[in-house]
């Protein structure tokens, strides 16, 4: 037969002091390393800055090109459908995901809009069909 040991009232509010503190004391090194961690982010941020803006300025003048390039294929298509031809056989291609290059609530505008407000792009940089 086992015998079960149950500790009394005053051991019980010790253990469970005991544990308070230990618990206290974990949010105190959480918090410590929370604040590190955030000095070690803003210092690698900082340091790998330049890299960034550069990379998402080529990426914001990419989505500019292919605004370009698809609104020149949408031209031609168009222009090719008005000679009244069955253009079928093109196998014509619409990137639906896309959206409308000249839609003013669509992927262009807002993916660009939001290059514009991070300071990537100037507003000037927007292309005609979406202003």
């Amino acid at each position: 037969m086992t015998t079960i040991i149950v500790p009394d009232q005053e051991r019980l509010w010790q253990l469970q002091r005991e544990i308070e503190d230990y618990a206290a004391a974990d949010g105190r090194v959480d918090g410590e390393e929370r604040k590190e961690i955030r000095a070690a982010s803003i210092k690698l941020c900082e340091s790998v800055a330049p890299e960034h803006t550069r990379l998402a300025k080529v990426v914001a003048n990419d989505v500019i090109a292919l605004h370009t390039s698809y609104l020149n294929y949408l031209a031609f298509v168009q222009s090719v459908q008005d000679t009244g031809a069955t253009t079928s056989s093109l196998n014509i291609v619409t990137p639906t995901p896309l959206g409308n290059p000249r839609d003013l609530s669509g992927m262009f505008f807002y993916t660009l809009r939001e290059y514009i407000d991070a300071g990537f792009l100037n507003k000037s940089d927007m292309p005609k069909a979406l202003t």
